[in-house]
């Protein structure tokens, strides 16, 4: 797994519906119930970790006894996203730890005790802070986004992130294909949104920057193609491209490099964004 080296970390404490934040390298208590609880331990010692790392630890009662999930990964802080409402559906927890940073990681486990507790990753993705969390009908319905970092020669500061709606399905987070399907694209704001993305593009080109997209022209496309609407992402992009010379070939290089990167990123495979509408477009671009 990837190693992190990370910052000081802010803890998050949920006790007895009481939240509080304190910034200690301390074990602290993220939940308990009768002789279960969650914790936020110190990272294991390892010479990539530092001092405020945190590690996510199953106890018993008030006591961390172990074991630590995850162990190969450390977080600058670790949250309660969710517990159970309605027993016996979806898992007992749902936790996340986060990396922190300009360009935000989060990794989302789900913690079910039984004869023993049982720890599953769920996913993985760049945080909304908070994490914007519902319960509907007993299951957590959730936003994680989903990034395409660099893009461009973009900085971690400027990385396009657009937030997929994640529901509880069966036995494990699954892409809101009910939610997803209900975004709808004003022609007005996209007309908008084509001004803009022109307008950035050209000041680019007159400075000499070395990205070839803004930040705010690749969330707009991102948001068309993970919504549906890969075609009006394509045509987007036909639209705002500066005028030059081989013009059409450089929009289609530049569209096959941003399908590429679409499809290329681990949270295509973990959300099966496959099966969105006009998800072809955008697989037959890349190739």
């Amino acid at each position: 797994m990837m190693e992190r080296i990370l910052p000081a970390a802010v803890c998050v404490i949920l006790l007895g519906g009481v939240v509080k934040a304190e910034a200690t390298p301390k074990s602290r208590l993220l939940w308990f119930q009768g002789d279960r609880s969650v914790w936020a331990v110190p990272c294991p010692p390892r010479e990539d970790f530092d001092a405020d790392c945190k590690a996510i630890e199953v106890g018993a009662g008030k006591t961390t006894t172990g074991p630590i999930i995850d162990p190969d990964y450390g977080f600058a802080s670790v949250h309660l996203l969710w517990k159970q409402a309605i027993a016996g559906v979806g898992p007992d927890l749902i936790v996340e730890g986060d990396s922190g940073g300009s360009a935000g990681y989060l990794d989302v486990y789900g913690i079910t005790f039984g004869p023993a507790p049982h720890m599953q990753r769920l996913a993985g993705g760049h945080y909304f802070n908070p994490v914007p969390v519902r319960t509907l009908a007993g299951l957590p319905h959730f936003e994680l986004g989903f990034a395409i970092e660099n893009f461009d020669g973009a900085p971690d500061a400027a990385t396009a992130v657009v937030a997929l709606p994640i529901h509880w399905k069966g036995h494990a987070l699954d892409l809101d294909m009910q939610a997803l399907s209900a975004r709808k694209f004003d022609a007005n704001d996209l007309a908008s949104a084509r001004l803009r993305a022109a307008r950035e593009l050209r000041h680019f080109l007159k400075v000499g920057s070395a990205q070839a997209t803004t930040q705010f022209m690749a969330e707009t496309m991102l948001r068309l193609s993970l919504s549906g609407h890969a075609d009006k992402a394509h045509a987007f992009l036909q639209a705002v491209w500066p005028h030059a010379q081989n013009r059409k070939a450089a929009v289609e290089t530049e569209w096959r490099s941003f399908c590429r990167a679409v499809t290329r990123q681990e949270a295509w495979r973990d959300y099966r964004l496959s099966q969105i509408p006009n998800a072809a477009i955008l697989l037959a671009g890349a190739r």
